[in-house]
């Protein structure tokens, strides 16, 4: 699971949060510190690959809160539900992404 997070424009910084997940500062590098919220600027994007996949450390279906960590930017619209799907879930069919 890849999450592409992008600020388009801002005066201000944005601080990303995906609750019940963490991703490594320098993905790839062995012993990278995990983030689970990370501060993005004007014209700046990430990509999140959660350390231990969707649904966290527990593998726990459900939904989950991203956006800004920011109240007054959630209350402004800055957020949305990702919603984690177990695998033998009856009635949803989900494929891979293509390279996954």
């Amino acid at each position: 699971m890849r999450l592409h997070v992008l600020l388009p424009y801002s005066e201000q910084t944005q601080v990303f949060s995906l609750e019940g997940h963490e991703w490594p500062l320098e993905p790839g590098l062995f012993g990278s510190n995990l983030l689970r919220s990370v501060q993005l600027g004007a014209l700046e994007a990430i990509t999140v690959i959660p350390e231990s996949g969707a649904g966290g450390r527990s593998a726990l279906t459900g939904d989950y809160l991203y956006g800004d960590h920011r109240e007054p930017y959630r209350e402004a619209g800055l957020w949305g539900i990702f919603r984690v799907y177990g695998q033998a879930q009856p009635g949803v069919s989900l494929m891979l992404l293509p390279g996954s």
